[in-house]
């Protein structure tokens, strides 16, 4: 039963109450709503994966598959759109399993240096270290990337892959690396 003005000693009910102590405390209602807020913003964060996430995720397992020489798992994240330097699609296809048969990689180490992401479009300079072989007869290469990614269908692919350094030198292309088994 409802407070009245006719019957001001009824119960209230549990809306009731937190109205009442709203209005005769206006501090703790300011404190109430930013607690609530604040809630509201961890549980979003936590259930909602960032593009930032998803993008790691991505590049995660383009490592792997470049690893484990499962071509298909890398182009599963690679744009029906990609293009660099009049390398499409299929030719990346092509000189990855090209170099995943007679270069393995046992090790690939990538690290993101930068991220930006805007309006369904991010790009990521990210640096990578490889090895060939055992970690005592094994080759060892480093090399930075300019890599971008579209966000199509709900899913972030690799548009672009644009080689910048090997081994602390320019490199000349996308050509230049797929000619070095890279």
């Amino acid at each position: 039963m409802q407070q009245t003005a006719s019957n001001p000693g009824a119960r209230r009910g549990p809306l009731g109450r937190l109205v009442a102590g709203a209005r005769a405390h206006p501090a703790v209602s300011v404190a109430a709503v930013a607690c609530l807020a604040g809630a509201v913003m961890v549980a979003w964060s936590a259930f909602h994966e960032s593009d930032r996430d998803r993008i790691g995720t991505v590049l995660g397992t383009i490592t792997e598959g470049i690893v484990k020489g499962d071509e298909g798992k890398v182009m599963a994240h690679v744009s029906p759109f990609f293009s660099e330097e009049g390398i499409y699609r299929e030719q990346l296809r092509e000189g990855l399993t090209r170099i995943l048969r007679h270069r393995p990689l046992s090790r690939i180490s990538p690290l993101v240096r930068q991220l930006n992401v805007e309006h369904g479009t991010a790009t990521a300079i990210v640096y990578v270290e490889s090895r060939q072989g055992d970690a005592f007869r094994g080759t060892f290469a480093r090399t930075e990337w300019l890599i971008t990614l579209e966000e199509l269908g709900g899913r972030w692919l690799v548009r672009h892959a644009t080689p910048l350094r090997l081994d602390g030198r320019r490199v000349a292309g996308l050509r230049a690396i797929m000619a070095l088994g890279y």
